[in-house]
C-alpha cells in the first residue's frame, strides 16, 4: 500500500484534521480521513471498502500539587462527567496549584501547563474504580467531587513576604 501525503500519526502523536489517498494494485486507491477522535476510514474506489481503528494516547505530565489561597473568581459552571451531570456548581476558593513535576527522570512534557484546583460543592455518589498507573492496579472508593482542576498557565513566580 502506497500513501501520497502524510502517513496516519502513531501512538502518542496528536491528531488533527488530515487526509490523503492510498493505492494499491487491486482497487487503484482509496481516500482516507482521520478525525480527532482517532477514527479513520478509507472509502475506496471499486469493490474494496475498509476501516480501520488508529490507537492514540495523548500523554499528561506528573504533577506536584501545593496548597494555595485566592479569591474565588465567582463562576457557576455546569459539569459533565463519566459519572454524571452536574448543572449550576458554584466554583469556590483555589485549594491547590499543581506544576508538572519529573518523577523519577521521566521528564516533563508540557513545561507550561499547570493545573488550579478550585473548590465545588459536594454532589454525588460513592462507587468503585479500578485503576492502573505506574503504582499498580488498585481499586479506588471515589466519594462525593471536591475539586475542579482547571489547566492553566503559570505568568510569575514571587516569592512571598510573611
Amino acid at each position: 500500500m502506497n500513501y501520497e501525503g502524510a502517513p496516519p500519526p502513531g501512538a502518542g502523536q496528536f491528531q488533527g484534521l488530515w487526509s490523503g489517498r492510498t493505492g494499491n494494485e487491486y482497487a487503484g486507491g482509496a481516500n482516507y480521513f482521520s478525525f480527532l477522535d482517532g477514527i479513520s476510514w478509507f472509502e475506496g474506489e471499486g469493490d474494496l471498502h475498509f476501516q480501520t481503528y488508529v490507537n492514540v494516547v495523548l500523554a499528561l505530565d506528573h504533577f506536584k500539587c501545593y496548597e494555595a489561597k485566592g479569591q474565588a473568581p465567582r463562576e457557576t459552571v455546569d459539569l459533565e462527567d463519566e459519572f454524571g451531570k452536574e448543572p449550576k456548581v458554584r466554583v469556590g476558593k483555589p485549594a491547590f496549584f499543581c506544576n508538572p513535576v519529573n518523577k523519577n527522570g521521566e521528564g516533563i512534557l508540557n513545561p507550561e501547563v499547570h493545573l488550579t484546583c478550585y473548590e465545588i460543592e459536594r454532589k454525588g455518589e460513592k462507587r468503585d474504580v479500578v485503576v492502573e498507573n505506574q503504582f499498580g492496579e488498585q481499586t479506588l472508593t471515589v466519594e462525593e467531587p471536591e475539586l475542579l482542576c482547571l489547566p492553566s498557565g503559570k505568568t510569575a513566580v514571587v516569592p512571598h513576604k510573611d
